[in-house]
C-alpha cells in the first residue's frame, strides 16, 4: 500500500514539474483504468478486481512459508532443492501446459473454478506430510533434582519455563525424548550451563553436533561449532578464537544469549589427533580467557527411525534472581520423503494449472488498445493482497501450528469459489446485455 501511494505521488509530481507530459500521462496511466470501468461498468469492474486480488490467495499464503516448513520437518537442503527446483518446476510447467490446453476447450470461468478448487485443496496434502512422522511422547527435562515434562508440537519444537531456583547447584540440563509407540530406544542429550554459582569462567564450548559425536559420514562440508561467552563486552581489539590442533578459526557472536559460532571443516574434526577444541578470548596476542572441550569420532550410521534432540543454549543464569528461565529445543525425527515429493508435485501441478487459467482470464479482460498497461495492473494486483497477508504466515503458524494453518489456507479458498461463480454469472449477464445493445 505504501509503495502504491508512493508511485501515485511520484507520478503526480513528475506531471506537475513538467518532466512527464500531462496528455501522455493521461493516455498511459488514466485512460487504461477508465477504459476498464467503461467497458464493464463500476459494479462488475470492482467485482472483477476483487477476484483478481484474491484468486491466488490460498496457494500464495501457503507458499510463502513452504521452505521454512520443509526445513522444520528436518529435510536436508539438498532434498528440498531437488524436490522444489527440479520436480516442482517441472510439474509447474506441466500444469501450465494442461491449463493452456483446457483454456482452449472449455469455458474460462469453469476452468477458473477447477483451478481454484485444486489450488486450495492441495494444501491439505501438506497436513499428510506433517502426519507422516511418528507421534512423539512427552519430552522429559531434568534440571538438577527437578524433573519436568513438556509436549512437543507437530514438528518437534518444545519450550518450558523453569524457576531459576531449580538451577541452584547444577551444571547441566538433561533432555530425553522418545516416540509415543516406544518401539525405538529414547534418546538423551545434555547441555552444560553457565550460572553465577558454577561458572569459574564465563566461557564454554557447547556439545559438538549435540552429543559430542562427529560421525564419519559427516566428513563432507562444515560443522558449526558453538559456544557461549558471558564476560565483559568485547572491545574492537578483542575477539573469540576457536582452535583445533593449532589451527585457529574466528568466531562470531550470533545472539543475545552469548552464543558464538565458527564453521570448521568436518574432515579436520574427523582427522584431528587431539579430538579437542579450544576456545579463547584474545586481546591482540594476549589470551584473556580460555576453555577446552573434547569430542569423539563415531563410525555409527544413523538409522532411518533414529531420534535426536537439539537443545537451545540457555542464557546466563542467576539462581537467586527469582526470574523463570526459558528452556527450549527441538526433537528431530524423520518424515516421509515420498510424501514430500508427492506433495510438491501435486501442489505445483495444481498451481501451474490454476495460474494458466488465471492468465487466460486476465488476458480476456484486457482491451486491445491498452493490453500492456491493463495486464500489468492486473498482474500486480494479483499478488498484492496475498503477499501482504502472507507476511503474517510465520506468526499464524507459531500460534496454531502447521496442520491448522494448511487447513485454514484450504478454507480460505471456499469464498473464492463463490466469487468465481458470481463473477461468471455477472459476465454472462454483461455479455447478454452487450449483445442486446449491439442488436438494437
Amino acid at each position: 500500500l505504501t509503495a502504491t501511494a508512493a508511485a501515485i505521488f511520484v507520478g503526480y509530481l513528475l506531471v506537475k514539474i513538467g518532466v512527464v507530459n500531462q496528455q501522455m500521462a493521461k493516455e498511459t496511466w488514466i485512460a487504461p483504468i477508465l477504459d476498464f470501468f467503461k467497458r464493464y461498468g463500476v459494479k462488475l469492474a470492482l467485482v472483477l478486481l476483487l477476484l483478481i486480488g484474491f484468486f491466488r490467495i490460498s496457494d500464495i499464503i501457503a507458499g510463502v512459508i513452504s521452505n521454512v516448513f520443509y526445513q522444520d520437518l528436518n529435510f536436508s537442503k539438498e532434498q528440498i532443492a531437488e524436490a522444489v527446483k527440479i520436480y516442482g518446476v517441472l510439474f509447474s510447467l506441466v500444469g501450465g501446459f494442461l491449463g493452456g490446453l483446457l483454456a482452449q476447450r472449455i469455458n474460462i470461468m469453469k476452468l477458473m473454478f477447477v483451478g481454484a478448487v485444486l489450488a486450495s485443496s492441495t494444501n491439505l496434502i501438506f497436513i499428510g506430510l506433517v502426519k507422516s512422522g511418528q507421534p512423539l511422547d512427552m519430552v522429559d527435562v531434568k534440571v538438577g533434582e527437578h524433573s519436568y515434562q513438556v509436549k512437543p508440537d507437530e514438528v518437534g519444537l518444545w519450550k518450558l519455563e523453569v524457576p531459576s531456583s531449580a538451577f541452584s547447584g547444577t551444571k547441566q540440563i538433561e533432555v530425553k525424548a522418545a516416540y509415543a509407540s516406544n518401539d525405538v530406544a529414547p534418546v538423551t542429550r545434555t547441555q552444560p550451563l553457565l550460572t553465577t554459582e558454577s561458572a569459574k569462567s564465563p566461557l564454554q564450548i557447547l556439545p559438538v553436533m549435540g552429543n559430542d559425536q562427529v560421525s564419519l559420514k559427516d566428513g563432507e562440508g562444515s560443522v558449526v561449532v558453538r559456544g557461549q561467552y558471558f564476560g565483559k563486552a568485547l572491545t574492537p581489539t578483542q575477539k573469540i578464537i576457536i582452535s583445533l590442533d593449532g589451527q585457529n578459526f574466528d568466531a562470531k557472536m550470533t545472539d543475545q544469549k552469548g552464543v558464538f559460532s565458527a564453521a570448521i571443516d568436518a574432515k579436520k574434526l574427523v582427522a584431528s589427533t587431539s579430538k579437542e577444541l579450544n576456545v579463547a578470548v584474545m586481546d591482540g596476542e594476549q589470551k584473556i580467557l580460555s576453555a577446552s572441550h573434547p569430542y569423539a569420532v563415531s563410525s555409527n550410521q544413523k538409522a532411518a527411525s533414529e531420534l535426536d534432540v537439539n537443545i537451545e543454549p540457555v542464557a546466563y543464569i542467576d539462581p537467586l534472581s527469582g526470574q523463570p528461565v526459558e528452556v527450549s529445543g527441538k526433537v528431530i525425527k524423520p518424515y516421509s520423503s515420498l510424501w514430500l515429493y508427492f506433495a510438491i508435485i501435486v501442489d505445483n501441478l495444481a498451481s501451474g494449472l490454476a495460474g494458466a487459467a488465471f492468465i487466460a482470464f486476465l488476458s480476456s479482460l484486457t482491451s486491445v488498445s491498452f493490453t500492456a498497461v491493463q495486464y500489468a495492473i492486473f498482474s500486480s494486483l494479483m499478488t498484492l493482497t496475498p503477499k501482504l497477508l502472507g507476511g503474517y504466515s510465520g506468526t499464524i503458524v507459531s500460534n496454531i501450528g502447521y496442520p491448522k494453518f494448511f487447513l485454514m489456507t484450504t478454507l480460505i479458498g471456499i469464498p473464492i469459489l463463490i466469487l468465481v461463480v458470481w463473477v461468471g454469472k455477472l459476465l454472462r449477464d454483461h455479455q447478454t446485455h452487450e449483445s442486446e445493445k449491439a442488436g438494437e
